[in-house]
């Protein structure tokens, strides 16, 4: 009976000790080496962690009958922007947008009722789309024009290795000059730099190798 109470409690402390391992703030570090890696460590292992990273976010879009293009947000592949350019244009800062339920019927703007309005600034629409209207000043309506987001953040989910860390590269398609984990901005010019773990599979289990600092 004793012998089954150790036990008991050695399981507490063991599970204990692993939540509150993991539970502590992530750390995180710039491997920089012949690849820029940022390691994420102290996370649960085989889990998932999620940055906001810069995108370089550009799609074609169809300029609609009453001069305007409407921009759909997701936020994994097409976050809200901030700034756009459309064509070969300026840039344009969208700003705060009021929401309103106006559609384009026939050429012309309609509200909910049917009743002919002219809306006099961008809008977010019904459906949660960015509704950006004089667009047709220059490009006529059904012609395709190229859009490109600047200053996007996109939200991407990384895997947690079995040691629990995640270690990303930095590179043009995965922009980690700046990025926001839980909340707070990083920049990749002010991370702590130090080599790496690596996670090593020996026989049936899984060991957690720390290179030594020169």
């Amino acid at each position: 009976m004793y012998l089954i109470r150790i036990l008991i409690l050695a399981c507490i402390f063991s599970f204990t000790s692993s939540y509150f391992a993991f539970t502590e703030a992530a750390e995180i570090f710039l491997e920089n080496g012949s690849k820029q890696r940022v390691f994420i460590d102290s996370l649960p292992p085989n889990s998932q962690v999620s940055l906001r990273i810069a995108s370089n976010v550009t799609r074609v879009v169809t300029v609609g009958r009453c001069g305007q293009i409407e921009l759909s947000v997701t936020p994994a592949r097409y976050p809200r922007p901030e700034i756009i350019k459309i064509g070969t244009g300026s840039e344009l800062a969208l700003g705060a947008l009021p929401q309103n339920s106006y559609q384009c019927l026939n050429s012309v703007w309609v509200d909910k009722k049917g009743d002919r309005v002219e809306p006099s600034t961008n809008f977010i629409n019904s459906s949660g789309d960015i509704v950006v209207l004089g667009v047709g000043d220059r490009y006529p309506p059904e012609t395709r024009v190229r859009v490109e987001y600047i200053g996007t953040h996109s939200l991407r989910s990384y895997r947690v290795n079995s040691c629990g860390f995640a270690a990303i590269v930095h590179s043009n398609r995965r922009n980690l000059s700046n990025f926001f984990y839980e909340g707070a901005e990083y920049r990749l010019s002010s991370l702590p730099e130090r080599p790496g773990p690596r996670c090593l599979r020996v026989g049936d289990r899984v060991v957690r190798y720390e290179p030594s600092v020169r």
